[in-house]
């Protein structure tokens, strides 16, 4: 039997996936959060490309010829579709959102094409391509919410150290700087609540954590719904952690009060909160 004509047999039974990922650290974040969705679904994690089912790109844009890189792997897995059709292939990230439907113009066998802020949708993109007969793909590229405001008790983090974890609390750029894709692959700035980032960090800190970075394209430029600023949330988190020490990489240096409370000796956060 052809596998694939429409008559072939169809597998939706959840099997193994491995996320390949580029570029800093919310792009590592993001993948933690599309490996739990997957979990969630049963999936189990492969040990490498040739023992996966659904294998994914989770792509950067800032890097000289970053697309180039992406499109170089597809065509190191190129032969690993050929040989399993029913493998499902997909590129995520910025990359996918810089790139859109032109990826299919280059690499014929990817699936499914997800932007960094629509990963909401990949159970179901993984569902409607893993049940489809005559090679339907799946894009998503609008700009929503989706990844900032997924659920952190969803979130299962496979990170080199358990002592460390990441925490997303600004997603997109307001900046139109000449030399940077950013606002174009992240979108516009959505700051995620005060209250949760701080159950967050409540919650890792309980399980052991003892440092957390905060992530954000302009992490500097935080402010949720009700006016709170990254001024009013080191302090909060630092009373929960209970570190005797902190550092911060900041991005572009906003708000002095910020600088002196991540530079206090006495301060007892631990984390290291990056922009990047």
């Amino acid at each position: 039997m052809d596998r694939r004509g429409k008559d072939r047999l169809i597998d939706r039974r959840p099997g193994k996936y491995t996320i390949l990922t580029w570029g800093c650290q919310m792009n590592f974040h993001d993948s933690e959060k599309l490996a739990s969705a997957l979990e969630e679904q049963g999936y189990r994690r492969a040990g490498g490309a040739t023992d996966a089912d659904v294998i994914l790109l989770n792509t950067c844009a800032i890097r000289e010829k970053a697309a180039e890189k992406v499109f170089s792997e597809l065509g190191r897995l190129r032969p690993l579709k050929l040989r399993n059709p029913d493998l499902v292939l997909g590129v995520c990230g910025c990359v996918a959102q810089q790139e859109g439907e032109r990826i299919y113009e280059r690499a014929p066998h990817v699936d499914i094409v997800l932007g960094p802020r629509a990963t909401g949708t990949l159970p179901e993109a993984l569902l409607r391509a893993r049940s489809s007969t005559d090679g339907l793909r799946i894009t998503d590229t609008e700009s929503r919410d989706d990844s900032i405001r997924f659920p952190f008790d969803r979130i299962r983090r496979h990170g080199t150290s358990p002592a460390k974890a990441y925490t997303t609390i600004v997603e997109g750029c307001n900046h139109a700087c000449t030399f940077c894709i950013v606002p174009r692959t992240r979108g516009r700035e959505v700051c995620r609540d005060s209250q949760d980032v701080i159950e967050e960090v409540r919650s890792l800190s309980a399980r052991g954590v003892v440092e957390i970075e905060f992530l954000g394209q302009t992490v500097n430029a935080y402010r949720d719904g009700s006016g709170k600023t990254l001024a009013d949330l080191l302090p909060r988190t630092a009373e929960i952690h209970g570190c005797p020490c902190g550092s911060w990489t900041p991005w572009r240096p906003l708000n002095p009060r910020c600088a002196r409370i991540c530079t206090c000796p006495f301060s007892r956060v631990r984390a290291r909160f990056s922009a990047r």
